[in-house]
């Protein structure tokens, strides 16, 4: 069980430090930057609800003026079907009057939509919605609709439908119309989303074009960011790796003519190419002359000590001077290594 979980935290560590290269980081930061559009579309969502809302705000308004009207107006509310209809020629609403059965009363559309045909609105695409013409609305049986009924109760009432001939979609809005409590009539609202849908179309298509050139963008920079910064890296990666296992390696003229951190970085680890290879040819150096000049000293102490050790010691002078030359090569030795104790708290202190 342990041997798992440690397998499994050295995949888990493995796959962060390979998703932390440069590259990814930086196609994360234009991903990112790539998701602002699509957020956008989702905002373009909500957006639409507001401005569904505030269509039906709006719908509601008029539905309230021209119930007050009706309440204060002495005439009947038929005779009031030509203000209606200039009200819906400057705002593209139906707006009928209703008894309080449900039965029509008034309609500003009575003898079709007195603001003309609704233009097309076009798709992202490509084409549009389809052309309609202005006609003549059927009788609809009114009192049936569930907003109606709601407003013949004293409730307001509301409803959405599609208009699946012509792929429209229409807000209807009730108000009742009271009087001492009781419900005298209604007043019926119906407007098309044109408009909204106009707005979105024009937002979404400015989103859309902005996601395509975020895309382009973002796209160019990662293979820019790639080609001049990650791919650089990797092969000064690998030339560093190459130093270390003592392999031979060519200076890249290219890298190191550049001006930015990358050219800095690779003309250091070229002068760090040199001065190992400068080091390496002075240890080969310096070995070879250590080896001479330890060898001769060494030479005499060994054979004086041979010398002492077949008989030469048993001569009271020739000891002596045997001995003499084993202090002498001694203290040469010394010398030796005291000189080579300095150069190395040299070479320290130039590295430092």
């Amino acid at each position: 069980m342990a041997s798992a979980i440690a397998a499994a935290r050295a995949r888990l560590v493995a796959w962060i430090r390979h998703l932390a290269r440069i590259r990814y980081r930086l196609l994360l930061i234009n991903v990112i930057v790539a998701a602002v559009p699509v957020f956008g579309m989702a905002f373009a969502e909500m957006h639409e609800r507001q401005l569904l809302a505030a269509l039906e705000s709006d719908m509601i308004h008029q539905a309230e003026l021209v119930r007050a009207v009706v309440r204060t107006s002495d005439r009947e509310p038929s005779a009031l079907e030509a203000a209606l209809v200039i009200a819906a020629r400057d705002t593209r609403t139906r707006i009928r009057i209703l008894d309080d059965h449900g039965a029509l009363v008034a309609d500003s559309h009575r003898g079709g939509p007195p603001e003309g045909a609704e233009p097309p609105v076009p798709y992202l695409s490509g084409g549009e919605s389809p052309t309609h013409v202005a006609e003549i609305p059927k009788p609809v049986a009114l009192a049936e609709r569930s907003e109606v009924k709601a407003a013949l109760a004293g409730r307001y009432g509301s409803a959405t439908r599609l208009w699946e001939k012509q792929q429209r979609v229409f807000l209807f809005a009730a108000l009742p119309v009271m009087d001492r409590g009781t419900v005298t009539g209604v007043i019926y609202v119906t407007r098309s989303t044109h408009d909204v849908k106009l707005q979105l179309y024009r937002l979404r298509t400015w989103l859309v074009r902005l996601l395509a050139l975020s895309l382009g963008i973002t796209a160019l920079i990662t293979l820019l960011l790639a080609t001049t910064i990650a791919r650089p890296l990797g092969k000064l990666t690998r030339r560093a790796q190459r130093i270390a296992a003592r392999q031979p390696v060519e200076p890249n003229d290219r890298l190191m003519r550049r001006s930015d951190e990358i050219g800095q970085l690779a003309r250091a680890v070229d002068a760090m190419t040199d001065e190992l290879e400068r080091r390496a040819r002075d240890a080969r150096t310096l070995a070879a002359d250590i080896s001479h000049e330890f060898k001769t000293p060494l030479t005499g102490i060994r054979g004086a000590a041979e010398l002492l050790r077949d008989g030469a010691a048993e001569d009271p002078e020739a000891r002596d001077r045997f001995l003499e030359m084993i202090v002498d090569d001694t203290a040469r030795l010394d010398r030796l290594v005291s000189r080579l104790l300095e150069l190395a708290r040299v070479e320290d202190y130039r590295g430092a």
